[in-house]
Order: C-alpha cells, then sequence, then structure tokens
C-alpha cells in the first residue's frame, strides 16, 4: 500500500500546518471559534494519524478492529462544529477519512489492487485540498 505512505506524510504535513496557524489565529481574539475548531480537529487529527498507521502496518486478517478505530475517530471528526471559515476544510477532511476507510475495508475485503488505490487516491486528493484551504486560512488570519 504505497499511497499510504504518501497519505501519512500529508497528514504530518496537515498537521505542522493545522499547529501554526492555530499560533497564528490566538493572536486575533475575534477568531476564537476558529481556534477553538482547529484545536480540537488536530487533536482528533493526530488520533487519526495515528490509527491510519496501524492500520496501514496491520495485515488483512487483523485489519478490521483498526478499521472500527479509524471510523469511531472519524465519527468524533463528524461530530465538531466547524465555524464558516472551517466548512470546507472540515468536508475535505471528512471525505479523506471516508475513502481511507472504504480502501482499508476494500484491501481486508481482498478487491482488486486498482479499487483499493482508487480508494487511496481519493482520500490523498481531499486532504490535498484541505491543506491547501488550510493554508488559506492561515494567510487570511496573517494580513
Amino acid at each position: 500500500m504505497e499511497c499510504s505512505k504518501r497519505f501519512s506524510c500529508l497528514i504530518v504535513v496537515g498537521l505542522v500546518m493545522l499547529a501554526v496557524s492555530v499560533l497564528f489565529v490566538g493572536c486575533n481574539p475575534s477568531r476564537q471559534p476558529v481556534i477553538d475548531y482547529l484545536t480540537a480537529a488536530g487533536d482528533l487529527l493526530g488520533e487519526w494519524s495515528d490509527t491510519f498507521n496501524r492500520a496501514a502496518s496491520t495485515g488483512r486478517i487483523a485489519l478490521s478492529p483498526v478499521i472500527g478505530d479509524l471510523q469511531r475517530v472519524m465519527r468524533t471528526y463528524e461530530s465538531l462544529d466547524p465555524p464558516e471559515e472551517c466548512v470546507k476544510l472540515h468536508a475535505n477532511v471528512i471525505s479523506s477519512m471516508d475513502s481511507a476507510v472504504d480502501g482499508f475495508l476494500a484491501f481486508m475485503s481482498q478487491e482488486d489492487e486498482s479499487a483499493v488505490t482508487r480508494h487511496f487516491d481519493r482520500s490523498t486528493e481531499a486532504l490535498e485540498r484541505a491543506t491547501s484551504q488550510l493554508s488559506g486560512l492561515r494567510a487570511e488570519y496573517l494580513d
């Protein structure tokens, strides 16, 4: 699952950007809802990243409970109430998580490798969009 390595790298980059964003957004008290959201999202994305890496290194036969853990983190993330500025970011992270779960389910079900890769590619694309949106938020708050 080579694409999962690229996905893991993107998660780490996204987490670093999220941490930096929280620091910069923290300079403007009128952005408290954004700070609160990014802080909660950052915690959950850290948990997602750890669980994703565990899933990526787990064999098919033992993958089911780890997928359950991914789904739990995703449901918790979905329950966050993003401020208006973060709605697109939130939707893209959920899309990325959902496609990653689908990828692991396809792998576990021994679907064709191209189907598995397609799910992880979609997940990576959504995460790239989220990372770009996070950069935009950071730029907006720095100006």
